[in-house]
């Protein structure tokens, strides 16, 4: 596929934003929405892709009209997924299918709002089940963006050989 001169420039752009940042939230502890920084990026600490060259940013993106990674959050049948889903990680008797596995929602205090929030709602939601045969080990990575394993692949593996320890 060839790019217009454009969307280079667009692309190039964007890959420099604050959307690919790190974002420095209040009190996370006290799970208060007014806790979440909403608009502005921390600026302090360069975006993931700050440091990819274009032809590694261009490595990385797909221009393929369609459905692709998370793009699919934004149709209209997700919400139901979602839903079954969780439905499914609070149903004791199919989490017994899974022979005691363990499950570890992991998320980094300096990533989007929006994933943090999602987050709480899970946690809440996995608090009110109230049930040890559904627990859901909930893990914050200090310090981290959502792209952990782009930043500091050292740290990210860790951290996710971290969620067998428990």
């Amino acid at each position: 596929m060839c790019l217009s001169g454009t969307k280079l420039c667009l692309l190039w752009n964007a890959a420099k934003s604050s959307e690919f940042g790190y974002w420095k939230h209040g009190d996370l502890s006290t799970q208060d929405f007014n806790q979440l920084e909403q608009r502005k990026a921390d600026l302090s600490k360069a975006a993931s892709t700050s440091n990819m060259t274009l032809e590694q940013l261009l490595q990385a993106t797909d221009f393929t009209p369609g459905d692709r990674c998370e793009t699919v959050v934004g149709t209209p049948g997700f919400k139901e997924v979602l839903e079954k889903q969780t439905k499914t990680l609070l149903d004791p008797d199919l989490r017994a299918l899974l022979n005691g596995a363990k499950f570890t929602h992991l998320f980094g205090d300096n990533t989007m709002w929006n994933i943090i929030y999602a987050a709480w709602v899970m946690e809440s939601r996995v608090k009110e089940a109230n049930n040890p045969q559904t627990h859901i080990e909930f893990k914050v990575m200090k310090g981290a963006n959502h792209f952990l394993m782009w930043d500091e692949p050292e740290v990210c593996m860790k951290e996710l050989l971290s969620c067998m320890e428990y």
